[in-house]
């Protein structure tokens, strides 16, 4: 029922439905005599403001109507409850909500300017987001400590549910592409400097003109604004018949390149949390992450860790992991365990309680 509804239920959809119903017939001739009247204004110190005939041309306005429209969706399909699956994306604060706070990145590496330069308006919408929600929910004891330090969210609003492992689908082994370099290691990650793909050249260089092991690396993912600094850095080592970057791939590819690749190395800077490494020990990929807090919580002791400023070390992991087959296999071993515990049915009857909570709450009134 909900799928044969579907169209009804876009919100792009009821947007265009209010702009048509609002919309004011206008003429542009007459917004272009109003420009060069502005002109001859300012010729003599007089400033004035033009409504532009576009709606679509008014950034401000066009959010207005989209919280407008949500709330108007909201009220007809009564709708008591909103779960936002990210502090980004907001329609409305105005109706009842449970946000997912993913992390606190432009607070934890602020010398790093892919943040510095979004600090404000990340703060003002963290801001206006967690201090209105029904609950917040983080993946672990390291999100909730972001939260109550960066965000001031008190204790009790907020619920621990840790990732789960997403739905694993069919192999397509055909899809992967010809010239693959064997045995390789796996990084899909976009092209962010906190992605900190520089560790692993520089671990990669330590394997391979230091220690002659013959291993390749494979990099997925979009230009973010450092790939080329990283393309130099392959060639700075010599690195460029070891390292294969693909760019942008369907994600069909991206799953074949776990289950064939000896492991996957995740040198991020950022938690409290991530995905590719539950994605590759899904699969049966052995994983070298990053020692954060949140990642050791998150992983236990289904992968290896490594100080992520530390080449030397992650090299030392990686031979380990590639050279010894009892220690592989004694981490998948682990992993399964892990991944049978983080069910996505399991996810689900983790949040239920919160709604059947809030449900409570609003029997208390009518929406």
């Amino acid at each position: 029922s909900f799928e044969t509804d579907l169209p009804k239920y876009s919100l792009e959809r009821e947007v265009v439905d209010l702009q048509n119903r609002t919309r004011k017939p206008v003429s542009k001739s007459r917004f272009r005599i109003g420009s060069l009247l502005r002109k001859i204004l300012k010729f003599f110190y007089l400033d004035v403001t033009l409504e532009h005939p576009d709606p679509s041309s008014d950034y401000e306005h066009y959010l207005s109507q989209k919280t407008t429209a949500f709330e108007n969706l909201v009220r007809r399909e009564k709708i008591d409850l909103v779960v936002y699956l990210h502090y980004f994306y907001f329609p409305s604060l105005n109706v009842p909500y449970v946000l997912f706070a993913w992390d606190f990145a432009h607070r934890n590496i602020i010398g790093h300017l892919e943040f510095l330069n979004e600090f404000d308006w990340r703060e003002k919408i963290f801001r206006e987001a967690l201090i209105k929600a029904y609950k917040v929910i983080t993946c672990n004891q390291a999100g909730k400590d972001e939260l109550i330090r960066y965000g001031q969210v008190p204790e009790e609003r907020i619920s621990i549910i840790p990732f789960s492992h997403p739905v694993v689908p069919p192999r397509k082994p055909q899809c992967l592409p010809d010239n693959l370099k064997h045995p390789y290691i796996f990084l899909p990650a976009g092209f962010w400097a906190h992605k900190n793909h520089i560790v692993l050249i520089q671990a990669l260089n330590d394997l391979v003109n230091d220690r002659g092991l013959e291993i390749n690396l494979i990099l997925v993912g979009n230009d973010r604004g450092n790939l080329d600094y990283v393309n130099q850095q392959i060639a700075r080592y010599g690195l460029e018949n070891n390292v294969q970057t693909l760019g942008f791939v369907d994600r069909e590819v991206v799953w074949e390149l776990y289950r064939n690749a000896e492991m996957l190395v995740f040198p991020s800077l950022l938690g409290p949390n991530n995905l590719p490494p539950l994605e590759a020990l899904s699969v049966g990929c052995p994983a070298v992450v990053s020692r954060l807090d949140g990642h050791v919580q998150q992983f236990s002791d289904a992968v290896l860790y490594f100080d992520p400023f530390d080449p030397q070390e992650l090299a030392d992991q990686i031979a380990s992991l590639f050279q010894n087959k009892e220690l592989k296999e004694k981490l998948k071993a682990n992993a399964s365990d892990l991944i049978d515990a983080l069910s996505p049915k399991e996810y689900f009857q983790r949040l239920l309680p919160i709604l059947m909570e809030f449900k409570l709450h609003s029997s208390t009134y009518t929406s």
